[in-house]
């Protein structure tokens, strides 16, 4: 799209409303001066496009006409500092149409008291048809000079003379704008020209295009130093770290360490370390699982039930001679009950042919022997209680009771091993 076109769609947007006033010498004066700065001749536009009317440099190229519908709103609301006034054209050619666009003495010679600014000056153009002009359709009443309308005092388009010093040199209007950017714009990023390509960048999206990825790359890379040296640290402590002789130390306690996890809930009922092949009982968890083994007659069954028995273990060895070995494991819940029925099962055995046995026998524990026939066929018990148990041990051979008196003593020296008898 030309600028001739920027023009004439700038004015069909004034005319409809869609644009305001200070909107349209912002926007026209942007497409002048892209016009100005491509190398462009403002001047080469057709006849039927208004040229811009000439401005003063600070305020920009003033507006050559307004609809009719805003300038009765102008002429309703009353003259104002900022409003368009309507003059007539100043010394226009006799020999130039209506259609023409009219050349007006410079306005510093309506206007004395002000410095004449520098103009662009370009040669009139004929009209080639009635569409609409850069500067819209003209209005009634007196045209509008190519220097602008004059304005009031309050506003001149140059600016007030300052009173005292000398006064400023006017730029032209396409000169390239000057820096204003505050004292504190050194934080942001300098503002383009508006004639540059990157003008159109700026803003809040112009920021965002470059700093998301920056900085998620500082924060990877941050990330990734902090990893870097923490492995660093870590292998370097790991070899040189910690001496050859604290890892010896460190591994024994480690190895001591678990059987003290294995020892918080020990065995209440432990057996002795028998020798032999040993028979599965795991099914006797408690003594209610006693008397469906026929081992106790019914004397022993009562003595036991007046302790108030709880848990049991029963383990049966057969030892390499073909002699067997029995320990009945029984948790009491009453033990001064248990003290007494530690005689009364010693006694129950001499009731039934046993003899007591007082030699080489520990402290604590009743022993009996028995051999009711003399075929060999003998039998060798001892009761005792440790804490809250109450232990059996037996061992019955076919071989007489020499043959298992000594199997019987290494029996009941392993159990006294696991559960010593109590005094």
């Amino acid at each position: 799209m030309s600028w001739q076109e920027e023009l004439r769609k700038l004015d069909e947007e004034l005319a409809s409303g869609r644009l305001s006033a200070d909107d349209y010498r912002v926007r026209r004066d942007q497409v002048l001066s892209s016009a100005v700065s491509q190398g462009e001749d403002p001047a080469a536009a057709p006849e039927g496009q208004a040229q811009p009317a000439q401005q003063p440099p600070q305020g920009g190229q003033q507006e050559q006409g307004q609809q009719s519908q805003q300038q009765g709103e102008q002429q309703d609301a009353g003259p104002t500092a900022d409003s368009t006034q309507v003059i007539s054209p100043v010394n226009a050619p006799a020999d130039s149409s209506s259609e023409r666009t009219q050349a007006v003495p410079q306005w510093q010679t309506q206007q004395p008291q002000y410095q004449q600014p520098q103009q662009y000056q370009h040669p009139p153009q004929q009209q080639p048809g009635m569409y609409s002009p850069a500067a819209g359709f003209q209005q009634p009443g007196p045209a509008s000079p190519a220097g602008g309308f004059q304005q009031q005092p309050v506003s001149p388009a140059a600016g007030f003379q300052q009173p005292q010093g000398p006064q400023q040199p006017q730029q032209p209007w396409n000169a390239p704008e000057q820096d204003q950017s505050p004292p504190w714009g050194g934080e942001f990023p300098p503002i383009a020209p508006s004639g540059s390509a990157q003008w159109t960048a700026q803003g809040p999206e112009g920021f965002d295009e470059g700093s998301g990825g920056g900085g998620k790359g500082k924060i990877f890379a941050i990330i990734g130093a902090v990893v870097v040296l923490a492995g660093i640290a870590v292998g370097a402590f790991l070899l040189w770290g910690q001496p050859d002789n604290k890892a010896a130390p460190q591994e024994q306690s480690t190895s001591q360490q678990q059987p003290t996890s294995s020892q918080a809930e020990p065995d209440p009922l432990p057996v002795g370390d028998v020798p032999g092949k040993a028979e599965d009982h795991s099914d006797v968890k408690d003594f209610s699982h006693v008397p469906d083994l026929s081992y106790l007659n019914s004397e022993e069954l009562q003595a036991y039930e007046r302790t108030s028995p709880g848990e049991a273990k029963f383990a049966v060895h057969h030892l390499d001679n073909g002699n067997i070995a029995l320990v009945l494991l029984t948790q009491v819940g009453d033990t001064a009950a248990a003290e007494e029925e530690v005689r009364s099962l010693a006694d129950i055995q001499v009731n039934n042919g046993a003899e007591e046995v007082t030699e080489n026998v520990p402290s604590g524990v009743l022993v009996t022997g028995y051999e009711p026939n003399g075929d060999g066929r003998s039998q060798w018990r001892a009761h005792y209680l440790s804490g809250d148990v109450l232990v059996r041990v037996e061992v019955s051979s076919e071989q007489g009771l020499d043959s298992a008196r000594a199997d019987f003593d290494e029996v009941l020296d392993a159990q006294t091993r696991a559960l010593s008898a109590d005094g």
